[in-house]
């Protein structure tokens, strides 16, 4: 069921998680693994803050960051090694933009940790249960970044041009650059003062949408050429194999935006992408415009999560596409 954000006190969340944070003598800040813009904006951002609050921090993730976001303030930080919760005894672990655990890809990593440690989740999936010690789930917000710019106001901390810069950039990825249905008035006026603090649209839309080079356009094709129509379902399916990607020397990083392109499509219901990753896993992704249909519910039956119009989960199994569609094996 998901977290209902409502029932909690809000204010009195938010002082919780500042108390939490400034008592806290060793933080690690974690966000789910594949991280996209939301996730890694907002990590970037809570990190500056921490650096002015000078508390003791590591940023963490099992999956390193893709080549299109390298460029965000404090990214550098990122580890992915898990032997630095051996190396720390965190009293604070955040969790940043995950629905659970088991999608953060930490889950048995931190039921192994041999000390213990206040949770605090910090997220917008409906599909969030609400599995930490200090929850704030708003599944209004439009991102992420959108919560932590909320939390930065509440507690009057000032903002910089590097928090407007990494807050900006998740905005603007979780909402397709201000034109999905997760924006609404709110993020549109966050996304303004930001501006005012410094974060440089331009280079936010560059770096998402004027990145592609030939060989992922050639990729895109693959994947436009395979589209697979179900009549039943009225949605329409592709896949990507890891020989696609070893034929033009690319990783799975270049598909940034393929589900999000198709999301495009009139006249069907929904519209999912299969990637196939290494170690025989498969990450779907899962799109729809319509009101009427929730990805997330499919996503939360495979084990993955989301929203109601934009939702992923992965699964065992290697892809396989030939004259009869899409098949995993």
């Amino acid at each position: 069921m998901p977290y209902d954000y409502k029932l909690m006190n809000k204010k009195l969340t938010i002082n919780k998680i500042k108390r939490a944070i400034t008592s806290a003598k060793q933080i690690a800040v974690i966000s789910h693994q594949g991280p996209d813009g939301d996730a890694l904006g907002s990590l970037t951002a809570l990190a500056e803050v921490l650096q002015i609050w000078q508390k003791p921090y590591s940023l963490f993730c099992v999956t390193p960051a893709p080549e299109t976001f390298t460029w965000l303030p404090n990214i550098a930080q990122l580890q992915t090694d898990p032997q630095i919760f051996n190396k720390y005894r965190f009293d604070l672990i955040i969790i940043i933009d995950s629905g659970s655990l088991v999608y953060a890809g930490v889950a048995e990593l931190l039921t192994n940790l041999d000390y213990k440690y206040q949770l605090l989740n910090i997220d917008h999936h409906a599909s969030n249960n609400g599995y930490g010690d200090i929850n704030y789930v708003d599944i209004k917000a439009s991102s992420t970044c959108e919560i932590i710019y909320n939390l930065i106001r509440a507690w009057q901390f000032p903002l910089n041009k590097n928090i407007a810069t990494s807050l900006l950039n998740g905005i603007m990825t979780d909402t397709g650059m201000l034109t999905n249905p997760a924006t609404s008035d709110h993020s549109l006026i966050i996304a303004s003062r930001l501006m005012k603090f410094g974060a440089n649209i331009q280079k936010i839309t560059t770096r998402n949408m004027r990145n592609k080079s030939t060989d992922m356009l050639k990729l895109w094709g693959i994947a436009l050429e395979r589209l697979v129509y179900n009549p039943d379902l009225h949605s329409v399916a592709t896949c990507l194999t890891q020989e696609d990607f070893k034929k033009l020397a690319i990783t799975s990083d270049s598909l940034d935006g393929l589900a999000n392109f198709l999301s495009q499509l009139k006249n069907v219901n929904f519209t999912m992408v299969l990637v196939e990753q290494p170690d025989q896993i498969i990450k779907g992704s899962l799109r729809t415009t319509l009101d009427n249909i929730d990805v997330s519910a499919l996503a939360a039956e495979l084990g993955g999560g989301g929203h109601r119009k934009a939702a992923g989960f992965t699964i065992s199994g290697k892809l396989l596409f030939n004259e009869n569609g899409i098949n995993i094996i």
